[in-house]
Order: C-alpha cells, then structure tokens, then sequence
C-alpha cells in the first residue's frame, strides 16, 4: 500500500510540477528572514565574530539571544507549515483530477493562517521542551526523550492535513491525528 502512495504520489508530481514550488518559496522565506538577521547583525556589530559570537551565546543559556531566537524559531516552524499546508493542497486537488495552481495552496493556508500558526507554536514547544529534557537527564533520559518524540511525530503526522481538509483546531486535530495513525 505504501508502494503504490509512492507511485501516485511520483505521477501527480510528473503531472503537477507547481506544487515542487512550495519547497521552494518556504526556502526562499527562511533564507530571507535569516540571511537579513545575519546581514543586520553583521553590520550593526561591524564584522563575522561577533555575530557568530551573538550565535554561540544561544547555546550557552544567554537569556536575550534565547528571547530574540525562539520567536524566530517559531516563525521557521510556521513559515515551513504554511507551505506544506500549500503543498498538501495542491496536492490534493492535483489527486482529484484539477489543475492546481500555487495560488490555490498558498490561498487554502492563508485561510487556516491563525490554526496554523498555533501548530507551530504548539510543535515548536512540544520538540523544545523534550529537547531541554533530553540534553538535562543523561542517557536514559534521552533515550526517553528520543522516543517521546518520535512518537509524538507518529502520534500527529496527520495534524496539517486535519486542519487545512477538516477545518478544525488545535486539539480537535491532534485527536484526529492519532486516530487516523492507530
């Protein structure tokens, strides 16, 4: 069964190439918004050094990088979202027989912008938390932890699909998700 999801999946892609754009604009958005970071932060402090520097200190604990990094994690988490919410769209319509185009994806994400972006805080903190875990309790703890995650990412593989297709929301969707995984 998998098999064949792979081939479909293969020939709506050879049918559709508009939906191998989404990748491509959600890169495109990241690189923007972290190479105009690194860009500011390169000529406000006046060379590389430093902002590595400014980089580095993230994993040393230093609390005013940490409040400036994680907003721009969970912008990473819902800009890559948004677009794989696009891309499962047009992928949908493509399955069905339509001609999709990016605007309808891109269109369907901005319809569900807000349950979206409350799943990218929500992923955000659930991998953040398990990972403060994981790096705080030793071997056992992050064994533990990896597996913790790893079935959280089983347990709500299907939560995108359930908001952009079912138009529901946060827990609604998990629920969803894990039924749909069993």
């Amino acid at each position: 069964r998998s098999f064949q999801l792979v081939k479909e999946s293969f020939r709506v892609l050879v049918r559709d190439k508009s939906i191998l754009a989404f990748p491509l604009l959600s890169a495109a958005v990241l690189i923007s918004i972290f190479g105009g970071l690194a860009a500011s932060l390169y000529f406000y402090y006046g060379g590389l050094g430093p902002v590595l520097n400014f980089f580095r200190s993230v994993e040393e604990g230093n609390y005013y990088t940490v409040a400036i990094w994680i907003p721009l994690i969970i912008v990473s988490y819902f800009v890559s979202k948004f677009f794989d919410a696009a891309m499962m769209t047009a992928a949908y319509i493509s399955l069905k027989g339509g001609d999709s185009k990016v605007s309808d994806g891109i269109g369907n994400s901005v319809r569900h912008i807000g349950t979206i972006f409350k799943w990218s805080i929500v992923s955000f903190l659930v991998d953040w938390v398990l990972s403060l875990i994981g790096k705080k309790t030793g071997i056992v703890g992050s064994i533990v932890t990896w597996v913790a995650k790893v079935a959280w990412e089983l347990v709500t593989t299907f939560v995108l699909p359930v908001i952009v297709f079912e138009h529901v929301g946060i827990r609604d969707s998990i629920q969803k998700s894990a039924q749909l995984f069993k």
